[in-house]
């Protein structure tokens, strides 16, 4: 598995996305359902798109609010991983905050970034310590270009070799 991960992830990098995409319905079984697509992914920045469809619709026709809040985490997630060798450090989510601001009444794109300077800041923290702590923020727009959601992950980063010590 962990050789099919690599080879997808480097597809993605190249701007074939859709591998890595299927690797991560297998690889998180809660996001299937959800049919995410990863639009783009490069070092430090992510996007990823969602449908409205059955699975990710309300009682009143848009999208829900735990669809947004989901492809917002998963678009930080990936930007966050993609700044990182994915083979040496895990993360894990302690906190999500979510600015619900207009209704999705069709596609999302969720984007992330971090920036280069924090990057290196984040780098030299990890390489130092084994460990960091991050927030990314998701912009989540809709087909027009409207923002209708923000969110915001809070992230524990550490190095493989340091998992399950405190």
């Amino acid at each position: 598995m962990k050789r099919l991960y690599s080879w997808a992830w480097q597809r993605a990098l190249a701007g074939r996305t859709g591998a890595l995409t299927r690797v991560f319905m297998w690889m998180i079984p809660f996001n299937k359902p959800h049919r995410f697509q990863i639009v783009r992914l490069q070092p430090g920045t992510a996007a990823v798109s969602a449908a409205l469809t059955r699975a990710n619709r309300n009682h009143i026709g848009t999208m829900h609010a735990c669809a947004l809040a989901t492809i917002g985490e998963f678009a930080a997630g990936l930007a966050l991983l993609g700044a990182f060798s994915p083979t040496e450090y895990r993360l894990i989510m302690s906190r999500l905050e979510v600015d619900y601001l207009r209704r999705a009444d069709g596609p999302v794109t969720a984007e992330s970034a971090l920036p280069d300077a924090d990057r290196a800041r984040l780098q030299g923290h990890l390489q130092a310590e084994g460990k960091a702590e991050r927030v990314m923020t998701a912009h989540l727009r809709n087909g027009a270009g409207d923002l209708v959601a923000e969110v915001r992950t809070h992230w524990q980063m550490k190095a493989w070799g340091k998992v399950g010590r405190a």
